[in-house]
């Protein structure tokens, strides 16, 4: 059994009219890939360490390979622009453990 992986985004919205196309297509590359959303919150409890300043969005794929290829799809980089002109954000992919 893989173990599964999770997209962790730590996002300041600097600008939400110019991110208003990418939230409107982003769920849609999402299917294909069988990613499930765990979190896409701005309510953080920081106890250690410096706190995200803003929202914090967490999706589960079946392993790393699954997340890497929905990152790297044309669906998913034909709208990615429209998140990095209006957003800052700290993106990384992590390896979970297995059930």
């Amino acid at each position: 059994m893989e173990n599964p992986a999770y997209f962790i985004a730590e996002v300041v919205i600097n600008d939400s009219e110019g991110l208003q196309p990418y939230l409107d297509k982003v769920e849609a590359t999402l299917a294909p890939f069988d990613a499930r959303p765990l979190a896409n919150t701005n309510v953080i409890a920081g106890l250690e360490g410096e706190t995200p300043a803003g929202r914090v969005v967490i999706l589960e794929f079946k392993d790393m390979d699954s997340a890497q290829a929905w990152y790297g799809s044309p669906a998913y980089q034909n709208i990615i622009g429209a998140r990095l002109v209006s957003a800052t954000s700290r993106v990384y992919i992590l390896e979970g453990l297995t059930a």
